[in-house]
């Protein structure tokens, strides 16, 4: 330092330094890369939150809906090519029973993560 910049700081009154010693930063560069790192960290951890709860929720729909396609369509065969004509009751049996059979998919399969966590 030089000889001025010394005398400069003699002569500030106790608050004007502490001011001044407040605004100087005295960590070193590797502390300021952690510093950013851990932001970044939890960034990404909220995002990867955020994508691991989008991917549970479309397998949830994907689970719910795949068997009320699969019976459907079983019902279209089934009025298609043996009964030849409609009929309501095996159609409302058949989307209770997807309906029935997709929610018992997702309870088994939140059932056994939670068997995976503990």
């Amino acid at each position: 330092m030089k000889k001025q910049d010394l005398d400069n700081i003699h002569k500030l009154k106790d608050s004007e330094f502490t001011n001044l010693l407040h605004s100087i930063s005295f960590k070193s560069k590797k502390n300021k890369d952690k510093e950013s790192d851990k932001l970044k960290e939890k960034i990404l951890k909220k995002d990867n939150s955020f994508k691991k709860n989008l991917a549970l929720a479309t397998n949830y729909i994907y689970l719910l809906i795949s068997p009320l396609i699969l019976l459907l369509s079983i019902y279209y065969i089934l009025v298609k090519y043996v009964f030849n004509r409609q009929m309501n009751t095996l159609l409302i049996f058949l989307i209770f029973l997807g309906l029935f059979t997709g929610y018992w998919s997702i309870f088994k399969q939140i059932r056994g993560r939670d068997k995976w966590k503990r």
